[in-house]
């Protein structure tokens, strides 16, 4: 039996963290990297009923989102108005993620950024 390539070891050792990664369920969001994440950071704590998930971040998020189209739509709102102002935001910048929308792509972002929690609930990275 040979040894196996250097390379094949890493990419075990980078496998095996993914799948610990991903059991020890940490945030793969941008929560504590950013402006949006400390925002969303403050509010929690002056709302201590709101978890702390990737939901609540993203529906965080979604509500700014909401509330700057609903801005640019302006006082005569309708719902093609609101559609067709949400679809024309681009780059628009929450908070150290920007978003972008158009007639085609409705999923706004697709960042993903790593974030350690220790065992206390403190966030490390």
């Amino acid at each position: 039996m040979t040894a196996a390539p250097s390379d094949h070891g890493k990419a075990v050792a980078a496998g095996f963290l993914g799948w610990m990664l991903d059991a020890f369920d940490f945030f793969l969001v941008v929560f504590c990297l950013t402006a949006i994440g400390k925002e969303f950071s403050q509010a929690v704590k002056e709302n201590p009923q709101v978890p702390i998930t990737h939901g609540s971040l993203e529906g965080y998020i979604s509500a700014k989102v909401l509330v700057e189209g609903l801005r640019r739509a302006g006082p005569q709102l309708t719902r093609v108005k609101l559609i067709s102002t949400l679809e024309s935001m681009t780059n628009y910048d929450v908070g150290g993620m920007t978003i972008s929308y158009s007639p085609e792509d409705h999923q706004g972002s697709s960042f993903v950024e790593l974030t350690v929690i220790n065992r206390d609930g403190k966030f490390v990275r």
